[in-house]
């Protein structure tokens, strides 16, 4: 239960920063993997998307979105997401993520 009010205030925290500064991607990304981890994935993937659309190079923004998409059951949209991925990370060589793991999906 602490933990719960823990997360739930850091994404108040972060949501009152976010409105100080509505283009810091980092803050998008961190509220995107608290409402994935807690299982909001709507609010996930505008973060994601956010994300992504900011630094479309970024493979873990798109990992992420994938991810978030699947959780909403939009299965067509995260493999587009992941074949998007794949093509990416294959076109540009980004360290630290195999594109593999996208090709898996």
């Amino acid at each position: 239960l602490r933990e719960l009010d823990e997360t739930s205030e850091a994404i108040r925290v972060m949501q009152q920063a976010l409105a100080l500064k509505p283009d810091y991607v980092d803050l998008h990304y961190q509220l995107g993997c608290l409402f994935a981890d807690r299982s909001h994935f709507e609010l996930a993937v505008e973060h994601f998307e956010r994300c992504s659309q900011s630094n479309p190079q970024n493979p873990e923004f798109t990992a992420n979105l994938a991810l978030a998409l699947e959780g909403m059951g939009l299965v067509d949209k995260a493999a587009a997401t992941w074949q998007n991925l794949q093509e990416t990370t294959t076109k540009s060589h980004q360290p630290g993520f195999e594109p593999a793991t996208a090709s898996r999906r």
